[in-house]
């Protein structure tokens, strides 16, 4: 008995991939990066979409990050002392004003950057 496998869905996996790349790839090119709000808790969801960020930024856009950090435990001043460079903020529920609680507050270092 062989594995059975849902070959629709695996192409609708692959074509998802490949738009999201597509997409990605037109993103101004750096060599280095910050990034924030690592998820410390439990919510699996949260640590996927920070793997998927740091395979794609490091794998894919062939990116170094330069500082990674969470929302309480992030360096201003370890930020201040790279060279400008791009700062990506994790996705997830975090965003928006669904958990205004959650809001990160490295959003301050953002709006102070020129970078």
């Amino acid at each position: 008995m062989g594995i059975k496998t849902n070959s629709a869905k695996i192409s609708t996996t692959r074509k998802l991939k490949e738009v999201l790349h597509e997409f990605l790839r037109q993103l101004e090119r750096f060599d280095q990066c910050v990034l924030l709000d690592y998820p410390g808790h439990h919510n699996i969801g949260d640590h996927l979409i920070w793997l998927g960020a740091v395979l794609f930024l490091t794998d894919t856009f062939k990116a170094r990050i330069s500082y990674a950090g969470g929302r309480h435990s992030f360096s201003e001043a370890a930020i201040d002392n790279l060279k400008p460079c791009p700062i990506i903020l994790n996705g997830g529920g975090n965003l928006g004003n669904i958990y205004p609680r959650l809001m990160m507050p490295p959003n301050s270092i953002l709006s102070s950057k020129s970078y």
